[in-house]
C-alpha cells in the first residue's frame, strides 16, 4: 500500500487508556495469535511440474520463490505484539482530543514551556541478531500486516 491514501475507520476500543483516542481507533484491531500467525506467514506456489521441465537456468527462476517463504515462529508473534503495543501505548499520550495535549502542543509553539505534566508515552526496543537469520524479513512481515 505504498502511497496508498486510505480513509480512516474508527473502532471503538475495549481498553480504557485506548477509548476515545482517535489516533488508537484508526489503527487495525490487536490480532489474535491465529490471525497473526496466517497473516504473517507466506508459502508462494510451489514449483510446477511444467516448470521442472524448464531448463536449468530458467528453472533457478522458480525456485527463487522460495526467497519469499515466511513461516512464522513465536519470535515473529513476539515482534508483531510488541510492534502493537509500542505504537499504541506511543499514542496513549498524543490524544489530540485530550486538553493536555493541546496545552503542550500550543507550549511549543509559543515561548512558553509546559513540561510539568507532560510525560512521554514513547517506547522503544531493538532487534539485533546475526546477519542473515531473518530479522529484516521479520520486521517487513509484521510491518506489512
Amino acid at each position: 500500500m505504498k502511497g496508498a491514501q486510505i480513509f480512516a475507520s474508527y473502532t471503538k476500543q475495549a481498553i480504557t487508556e485506548y477509548a476515545g483516542n482517535p489516533l488508537i481507533e484508526a489503527l487495525p484491531p490487536i490480532l489474535p495469535e491465529t490471525v497473526a500467525i496466517e497473516l504473517i506467514s507466506n508459502f508462494p506456489q510451489p514449483v510446477t511440474p511444467e516448470e521442472l521441465d524448464l531448463e536449468g537456468t530458467t528453472r533457478i527462476h522458480c525456485i527463487d520463490r522460495l526467497r519469499t517463504v515466511v513461516q512464522p515462529f513465536l519470535l515473529h508473534l513476539e515482534l508483531e505484539s510488541m510492534f502493537s503495543l509500542l505504537i499504541r501505548r506511543g499514542y496513549v499520550g498524543r490524544n489530540p482530543t485530550s486538553p493536555d495535549t493541546v496545552r503542550h502542543l500550543h507550549s511549543l509553539s509559543g515561548s512558553q514551556r509546559y513540561h510539568d505534566s507532560f510525560k512521554s508515552t514513547a517506547d522503544s526496543f531493538s532487534v539485533v541478531g546475526l546477519s542473515g537469520i531473518g530479522k529484516s524479513t521479520a520486521l517487513h512481515a509484521i510491518l506489512s500486516l
